[in-house]
């Protein structure tokens, strides 16, 4: 009788221990999984903060300056993935990869100084809008 019941607390005392020790490390799971979600809205409120309008405040930068500006911004070891210009708005949009994050760039290209109303200058831009993919 005093081995059952030996063997029952012992039991008892190890099911306490394994329960105990598994709620303290989904407690530090979550927590890290709050800190990741704290990142990226840090990460938004820098890229809204750092965007600027072309025509509300236009700020005019070579595009070799723009580029410069946005990678200084972005997460270190940041990739370009891809590149395309929308020719109807005069736009260059390019989309940028850190670690699993992607982000997307949208250079706004002011018009060329000719005169001519419907050619954008690609070597200059006056706008930049920085958001996450």
């Amino acid at each position: 009788m005093n081995v059952r019941l030996a063997s029952i607390g012992i039991l008892l005392i190890l099911f306490i221990f394994t329960v105990g020790c598994s709620k303290s490390n989904k407690t530090i799971e979550d927590k890290q999984e709050t800190g990741k979600e704290v990142n990226i809205q840090e990460l938004v409120q820098k890229l809204a903060a750092a965007s600027y309008s072309s025509e509300l405040e236009p700020i005019q930068r070579s595009m070799e300056g723009s580029l410069e500006y946005v990678k200084g911004i972005l997460p270190e070891g940041v990739k370009e993935i891809d590149r395309t210009y929308e020719s109807e708005v005069g736009v260059t949009a390019v989309t940028y990869k850190a670690d699993d994050i992607e982000f997307e760039v949208r250079y706004m290209h002011p018009y060329k100084d000719n005169g001519n109303s419907d050619e954008y200058d690609l070597s200059k831009t006056a706008g930049i809008d920085l958001t996450l993919k």
